[in-house]
């Protein structure tokens, strides 16, 4: 339940009491009209709306209890009538009745109604964080008999006070701008009021029926006097109106008996009000006083003069005073003797006493050396006036420089410097150049090879610098020398060209090794499909073999013009040695001390497919050896080359139809049970776990219906 609807208990005569639960926010408006029966009403901290009229005719209600002040001041109520305090006049905090209120720090505004009706208050104090009191805020708490309103709050609603008739104090903070109407009408208790210079405007009947008070003091800023402001305040005698005042309302102080208002010569709309309602009128000055002190020669007096008109009057009269000299002693100097002037304050008469004698000179000695361009001389000086001569001549010395020294060697390109230094004077120094050393180059001859150009680098001895010319053009391949190597049954053949120039083999046709029985020992290469620019790893298998202690690979055979070997890597993980050497082309792995079963992958190769290879099949072979643990006993193994597929193709697309769907997922399935049936030749790990298993078959297929969330590149 949050909130109390319209008319919800209007007419419940019976009802007595009620507590609102702390789920309710908002008690709508005639909730519990009428309900006469009701004595009291517990409203808890979760409200922040009472509708109008929500306890009207409630007029058995004795007390109305919270458990929050703050929270009280900001609920919002309809009317004066949607405050049960209108009829309670008591308001409970925790069981406590409140006499004494204080307003928490936390307050900034007093709501409207808030506290209206409340008579069972006799003071309230507001803190400096409270800026605006809402209209009927306190109206007919006719306990109250104390107000001070802080310099923080600016504005005060209509009726705020109005019929809090024991309120005989009240202070008005210089933060409020207007007094709202009928704020504080029918307090009969005030006596005397001061509005602050910081009010403007004094609203409609705001102080009308306050029949106990007896002056208004209005403050300087005020420019209007609503309809009815001070009417009927019987017992008021003197206002004093400044001349800031430009608007006084109809019937302003009608009523106002005793009344005689006091203006400043120049309140013109204040005298004019009191004409035209036969209001007696008494004009004030407002005098500024200068005093003007007497002298030894005429008397003082204190002249006051009107700000506004210039209306002055001249009093107290003080009398002439003697001389007061003022000493002021002129010290004796070398040549002038001293003496002490006596000077009257008032008129200037003066007179001189007390003469003392020149001092005289008292020179010091100050000698300046000879330098090599300047002569010296001894200067006499007066420690008391600053006199000076000089006399003592003594000639220039001249320059003695030393030897020259070097400041900055000098390099190939670049000057050097150095100075000498004058012995009289190491400030003198005298600079000269020292000409650049010039290149002194030492040649190198690069000679010219099949694919690198010749030339001749001439590198600077002394600083380093680097030149080069005579360039000659690579001589290119001639592959002019015809090569043929039969295939065995262990080892591949080939055709080829061997360059006349540096030797190097172009092969052009591979002849694959002589058939050999399916089980029979053989090494097979792998398979594989790659697109150009695409690094791609052949594994080499060995198959049918027996056990063996050791193995060698030689005479990789490729396409050098379509593939870039890259890397050769034995692929038994555990192994006493194993290397390959790149320049010579083969290598050696000792897997143990005794022959070990070595079928399965031995080893892999790694090709670059060159950016401009043509598209095709290109045949991979190689020479490998066994040795079951005789040095002697290396036996060639027959090879089964591959073939390294070079088109470009759709990562993914299993069957070659051009798309990748789930018939590929399902595919890559079957290869993981049936390798040879279902081959694959792309790379196809798309888990990155180092091996293809179900779980790519399954990456596969969510990547044709979630390509994002499932990447295959």
């Amino acid at each position: 339940m949050t909130s109390i609807g319209d008319r919800a208990f209007a007419g419940c005569t019976g009802l007595t009491s009620i507590t609102i639960p702390d789920s309710v926010t908002s008690i709508g408006s005639y909730a519990f009209y009428g309900c006469t029966g009701l004595t009291s009403v517990t409203i808890p901290d979760s409200v922040t709306s009472i509708g109008g009229y929500a306890f009207y005719g409630c007029t058995g209600l004795t007390s109305v209890t919270i458990t929050d002040v703050a929270k009280w001041c900001a609920i919002s109520f309809g009317n004066t009538y949607g405050n049960p305090l209108y009829y309670a006049k008591m308001l409970y905090l925790n069981g406590e009745a409140v006499t004494d209120l204080t307003i928490p720090d936390s307050v900034t505004s007093i709501g409207n109604y808030a506290f209206g009706g409340c008579t069972g208050l006799t003071s309230v104090t507001i803190p400096d964080s409270v800026t605006s009191i809402g209209n009927s805020a306190f109206s007919r708490c006719t306990g109250l008999t104390s107000v001070t309103i802080p310099d923080s709050v600016t504005s005060i609603g209509n009726s705020a006070f109005s019929g809090c008739t024991n309120l005989s104090n009240l202070t008005i903070g210089n933060s409020v701008t207007t007094i709202d109407s009928q704020t504080f009408s029918g307090c009969t208790g005030l006596t005397s009021v001061t509005i602050p210079d910081s009010v403007t405007s004094i609203g409609n009947y705001a102080f009308e029926y306050c029949t106990g008070l007896t002056s208004v003091t209005i403050g300087n800023s005020v420019t209007s006097i609503g309809d009815g402001a001070f009417a009927w305040c019987e017992n008021l005698t003197s206002v004093t109106i400044s001349d800031s005042v430009t608007s006084i309302g109809n019937s302003a102080f009608s009523g106002c008996t005793n009344l005689t208002i006091n203006g400043y010569c120049n309140a013109v709309k204040a005298r004019t009000y009191a004409n035209n309602n036969s209001i007696p009128y008494s004009v004030t000055h407002k005098y500024d006083a200068v005093v003007t002190p007497p002298t030894c020669a005429a008397a003082g007096y204190t002249t006051h003069k009107c700000v506004y008109c210039g209306k002055s009057y001249v009093d107290t009269p003080t009398d002439i005073v003697d001389h007061d000299y003022v000493a002021v002693v002129v010290p004796p100097t070398c040549t002038e003797a001293g003496y002490t002037t006596h000077t009257c304050v008032y008129c200037g008469d003066s007179y001189k006493d007390t003469p003392t004698d020149a001092t005289g000179h008292n020179y010091e000695v100050v000698v300046t050396a000879p330098t090599c361009t300047e002569a010296g001389y001894t200067t006499h000086t007066c420690a008391n006036c600053g006199d000076s001569y000089t006399d003592t001549p003594v000639a220039a010395l001249g320059h003695d420089f030393g030897e020259w020294t070097v400041t900055a060697a000098p390099t190939c390109t670049v000057k050097g410097a150095e100075q000498r230094v004058c012995k009289n004077d190491a400030a003198h120094i005298e600079t000269r150049d020292v000409d650049a050393l010039g290149h002194t180059y030492e040649d190198v001859v690069i000679s010219v090879t099949c694919e690198q150009g010749g030339y001749t680098v001439h590198t600077c001895a002394t600083c380093g610098d680097v030149f080069i010319d005579s360039r000659v053009s690579a001589l290119g391949h001639d592959y002019s020398i015809p090569v043929y190597v039969e295939a065995t049954t262990t080892a591949q053949g080939y055709v080829g060209r061997k360059c006349s120039h540096c030797g190097d083999l172009k092969i052009d046709a591979v002849l694959p090794t002589l058939a050999v029985g399916e089980n029979e020992r053989q090494a097979v290469v792998e398979s594989k499909t790659a697109k150009q620019g695409e690094t791609i790893t052949l594994t080499v298998a060995l198959k049918n073999a027996a056990p063996v202690r050791s193995m060698g690979a030689s005479d990789i055979v490729y396409d050098a013009d379509a593939l870039t070997l890259t890397k050769v890597e034995w692929a038994a993980t555990s192994s006493i040695m194993k290397q390959w050497d790149y320049a010579k082309g083969k290598g050696a792995v000792t897997l143990a001390n005794t022959a070990v079963d070595a079928n399965g992958a031995v080893l892999t190769l790694t090709f670059a497919v060159k950016e401009d290879a043509d598209e095709g099949d290109y045949t991979v072979g190689l020479h490998l050896s066994v040795n079951a643990g005789n040095a002697a006993s290396n036996e060639a193994v027959p090879v089964v080359p591959g073939t390294l597929t070079v088109k470009n193709y759709t990562l993914g697309d299993l069957d070659g139809n051009g798309e990748v769907s789930d018939d590929d997922a399902i595919y890559l399935l079957l290869y993981t049970f049936f390798p040879e049936d279902y081959p694959v030749s792309q790379p196809c790990d798309f888990t990155k776990d180092g091996v293809i298993t179900d779980d790519d078959a399954i990456w596969l297929l969510l990547y044709t219906f979630f390509p994002e969330d499932y990447p295959i590149a």
